[in-house]
């Protein structure tokens, strides 16, 4: 939270990434409530658990009513336009010039590799 307030105190252009599991689909409204009290942007907070690898498990999965409540889906859309089939072939857009800070603030650059706190 500390972390929070001060990236939002400096300025600094952050999402907060919310992975909807079957373990918190109950307290996601009070989690965008949150995120809002904050001063984030909580409407591009939301993903759902994709269910591939360790994401396959049922126990894991929210429920069709949850993905249908916030509009989510676990499958990805295929369809782009030409202007960003160019882009994206040369950046990618989930990373380009863009950090990630996990639960526990280790800092993961464009590799996806994690490093220790700064």
């Amino acid at each position: 939270m500390r972390a929070l307030r001060l990236l939002k105190e400096k300025g600094v252009p952050t999402r907060i990434g919310v992975i909807i599991m079957r373990q918190n689909q109950e307290s996601i409204e009070t989690t965008l409530e949150l995120i809002k009290r904050l001063g984030f942007d909580a409407e591009n907070s939301l993903d759902v658990i994709r269910p591939f690898g360790r994401g396959k498990s049922e126990i894991l999965i929210p429920s069709q009513a949850v993905h249908h409540q916030f509009g989510l889906t676990s499958s990805p859309s295929f369809i782009t336009n030409p202007d960003d089939f160019l882009n994206h072939q040369f950046l990618n857009p989930c990373w380009a010039g863009k950090i990630a800070v996990n639960s526990a603030g280790n800092i993961s650059p464009r590799t996806g590799q994690w490093h220790d706190k700064i």
